[in-house]
């Protein structure tokens, strides 16, 4: 019933109304005329009517809080407790309490969300999230047009991790008195895009809400890769415009939910970013950084920039009998790890078969060296001779790399003689793909004569010219 009520958030609103209603007409009947046992039930009342319409207000706004929690708890250098921590979430401030959970003494935390922004994190199978919890120092701004500190400087303040497949956030708690003590979520910020991967050339949204919303905020996007930080978006609520934008970038300003017209829980605000077509240089870490007047908070997102590789197989066929060099080339694919091997079939036979006595391939699978400083980094092991040794065996390249950062590479095998109806193929895997690419060529047409039958013939021709010219030496002259 509390999940049927938490649907409808107008529900809580009417029954907070009605508890208020009931309070203040107890108070009213309480201190008019009358017997003073008479007024004093009558505030009772009140009370009670006021306490129940808040439980339900608090059931049909929260619905029922998530169970509790054990996470990782880090001291302030970093490292684990051997104990853990034990959350206890209360939802928000007129919602009903936890499940009775036995508490721990030492490390027991009651976290109260007022904006019940927690519990999205559980779905609705009720499986726990990943979680950590660590102190922190925020860097707290003072109230707007006020020279004091900020009101909660020198309380302690926490980070609470949360991730799914779907979505990862972070919220920071304020501690408050009380044993066990408890947690406040002060600000929040989430994602529904943790971790992506996009296709090189391809425009791609990075997900990013925080609340509480309504107040004024200033936010920061930021690109964390190969080549450094940089700086992709700067706003700030005050200001008509980003005050700060990389050419191609986009701000998604607004609400959002998990479906078309649903705000986001406790009202958050949405700040996602559009980029502009992917390139090599994208890939890496995205931050989001928010701060508010209750804190300062941040959220990381990883983009894995694809590229599958464009592979070509040369000559486009073979002749029966006669030698030929296979050249195979992967182009244009990120990121590095590739890897290409050869394979032989016999016609109408699926199961692939050994080379042939005098086939040979450079090793070229598996190769992910990571060197890209030239054109012979990440060389296989194998005998690495170009196309045009005609003495040279199999051979494979090392990467190349482009002008665009994507990577190239080749590699060779040498048939001595084709068999009519044999087929050589070319695969290749990498990233991008859940399965081997495969290209192929096949041995068609009639054979033709081999070398041996040609030195056979030309033999035959010398003889029978020689017993011609000794026969008829006339007929010679």
């Amino acid at each position: 019933m509390a999940l049927w009520l938490g649907a409808w958030p107008e529900l809580g609103e009417f029954w907070g109304g009605f508890g208020a209603f009931f309070g203040v007409l107890g108070r009213v009947l309480g201190s008019g005329r009358g017997p003073k046992r008479k007024r004093k039930r009558w505030r009772e009342r009140g009370c009670c009517w006021r306490g129940c319409c808040r439980f339900w207000g608090g059931v049909a706004v929260f619905g029922e809080p998530p169970p509790a929690l054990r996470c990782p708890l880090l001291d302030e250098r970093g490292s684990p407790s051997p104990r853990g921590a034990l959350l206890r979430f209360l939802g928000g401030p007129g919602a009903p309490p936890p499940p009775e959970t036995p508490p721990d003494p030492q490390n027991t935390f009651d976290v109260t969300d007022p904006w019940g922004v927690l519990q999205d994190f559980w779905g609705p199978s009720r499986e726990p999230p990943r979680c950590e919890l660590s102190p922190t120092a925020p860097l707290l701004p003072p109230p707007a047009g006020s020279p004091q500190c900020h009101p909660g400087l020198g309380a302690r303040w926490w980070l609470l991790a949360l991730g799914t497949a779907e979505r990862e956030g972070t919220a920071l708690l304020r501690q408050g008195p009380g044993e066990p003590p408890g947690l406040n979520v002060s600000v929040f910020i989430s994602t529904l895009t943790p971790s992506l991967r996009g296709l090189l050339g391809s425009p791609q949204t990075l997900h990013c809400s925080f609340g509480p919303a309504g107040g004024p905020f200033a936010l920061r996007w930021l690109r964390h890769g190969r080549a450094g930080t940089r700086r992709l978006l700067a706003f700030d609520s005050a200001a008509p415009r980003a005050t700060a934008a990389a050419p191609g970038t986009l701000l998604l300003l607004g609400g959002r939910g998990d479906t078309a017209g649903t705000p986001p829980p406790g009202g958050a605000m949405e700040v996602s970013l559009q980029l502009p077509p992917l390139s090599v240089s994208d890939d890496g870490s995205f931050v989001c950084s928010v701060t508010t007047p209750h804190g300062q908070v941040q959220q990381v997102l990883r983009m894995n920039v694809i590229a599958p590789p464009r592979v070509s197989l040369v000559p486009p066929r073979l002749s029966p009998g006669l030698p030929a060099r296979l050249r195979c080339d992967a182009v244009g694919f990120f990121p590095l790890d590739v890897g290409m091997r050869w394979e032989r079939r016999a016609r109408g036979d699926p199961r692939p078969l050994p080379l042939a006595p005098g086939d040979t391939a450079g090793d070229t699978s598996g190769d992910t060296s990571g060197d890209t400083s030239g054109d012979t980094a990440g060389d296989t092991s194998g005998a690495t001779s170009p196309p045009g040794d005609a003495a040279g065996p199999g051979w494979s390249s090392g990467h190349r790399r482009g002008t665009d950062g994507t990577f190239s590479r080749s590699a060779g095998l040498r048939v001595p003689a084709g068999t009519a109806g044999d087929t050589y193929s070319c695969l290749v895997t990498h990233a991008a793909w859940d399965t081997p690419h495969r290209v192929s060529v096949e041995v068609t047409g009639v054979p033709g004569p081999s070398v041996e039958d040609t030195a056979g013939v030309a033999l035959v021709a010398f003889v029978i010219g020689g017993l011609c010219l000794r026969l008829w030496p006339a007929a010679g002259r």
